[in-house]
């Protein structure tokens, strides 16, 4: 379903459990798929907050630890951040 703006200002926010980190672009639904750096890695309890850095946007994602290790994260590293349209909410 694709939703038209009310207005021609506003936000979109994206989940940071929405963003789905990987280290080669990934083929699959998920049609927004992006190359970008990571910035900052911060220990929240359960789950890491990553920072990915695209251009001048910076997003947030929450990965496990195992993810963390699995990818072999570390402030720098080229990545690609992913995710699906309906993840995208305005307002």
């Amino acid at each position: 379903m694709i939703r038209k703006p009310t207005s021609s200002r506003g936000y979109i926010a994206i989940r940071p459990e929405d963003i789905v980190i990987s280290r080669e672009a990934l083929s699959s639904s998920m049609r927004n798929s992006f190359r970008g750096n990571v910035t900052g890695i911060f220990d929240q309890g359960f789950y890491y907050e990553v920072h990915l850095r695209v251009g001048v946007v910076t997003f947030k994602s929450l990965i496990t630890k195992r993810s963390l290790l699995e990818l072999k994260l570390h402030e720098g590293a080229e990545v690609f951040l992913s995710f699906k349209a309906s993840a995208v909410h305005s307002f």
